[in-house]
């Protein structure tokens, strides 16, 4: 599979998402498929799903910093004999206990102590933080994750937020950004391909197949086509060898090391 580079990071184009671990489900009114997928992502499940992405040429997973998480990555270290390289995502604070600042610090630190490479600020909470006029926190989210020897990021669902973070140098070595065909959190597909195309710097696509709207072919081309370097699919087990090949073929790098 063919790689591309984050700082130092050699990174796969094809990265596993952990949005399915965590029961991040983006179902709409189906409202039993978060509590479906919270039951089937064990440890034991997320640990086989990224030996299964090993196998398959994918080195990289970007997941949240939760703690059963946290135990299928090293369950799979455990087995594989090697870690997965893995990019954190600070959540937000769903028990919206107050002290946000505290809470991401925590996570930030949490996620270098588990050898997170790169780390970012879930892209909802970095839209709330610029809407609020709270750029300076983000940069300072920024400094402490580079001071923990991690890569930060800028995570948003809007290209305005990539923008404005790029506007004002907060240090972002890579973006991530909503890109796909279909309008699911992705209201201006073509605004999101111009920022991709008009910042120098490694995109990381997300959301490319709106939440299981699109079929993987078309949804992955698409993003690939727009300027994402990157792309982080949420994918059960029996997907992963499916994907890895679709994005092997269309990135032409089948047989690649």
């Amino acid at each position: 599979m063919e790689y591309r580079e984050i700082a130092d990071h050699r990174i796969t184009r094809l990265i596993c998402a952990g949005n399915p671990f965590g029961g991040y489900a983006h179902a709409g009114e189906f409202k039993y498929v978060s509590t479906l997928m919270k039951h089937y992502f064990t440890p034991e499940k997320i640990a086989e799903t990224l030996h299964r992405c090993l196998h398959c040429g994918i080195n990289t997973a970007l997941t949240s910093v939760l703690d059963h998480i946290l135990e299928g990555l090293e369950l799979s270290e455990k087995r594989a004999g090697r870690r997965i390289q893995w990019i954190a995502q600070i959540p937000p604070d769903r028990t919206r206990g107050g002290d946000y600042v505290k809470y991401a610090e925590d996570h930030i630190r949490l996620a270098a102590k588990h050898k997170a490479i790169c780390a970012f600020i879930q892209g909802g909470q970095t839209q709330k933080l610029f809407e609020a006029g709270q750029a300076d926190l983000l940069r300072r989210f920024i400094d402490l994750i580079r001071e923990l020897g991690m890569t930060p990021g800028v995570c948003a669902h809007v290209p305005w937020c990539i923008e404005r973070a790029e506007e004002l140098d907060l240090g972002a070595e890579f973006y991530m950004l909503t890109i796909n065909r279909v309008g699911y959190q992705c209201a201006d597909p073509d605004a999101a391909r111009r920022a991709m195309q008009s910042i120098d710097k490694p995109f990381i696509g997300f959301k490319v197949l709106g939440g299981a709207r699109d079929d993987p072919e078309s949804g992955f081309k698409h993003a690939f086509d727009a300027g994402a370097d990157f792309i982080a699919v949420g994918m059960f087990d029996f997907q992963v060898k499916e994907n890895a090949e679709l994005v092997s073929r269309l990135t032409g790098s089948d047989g690649d090391d």
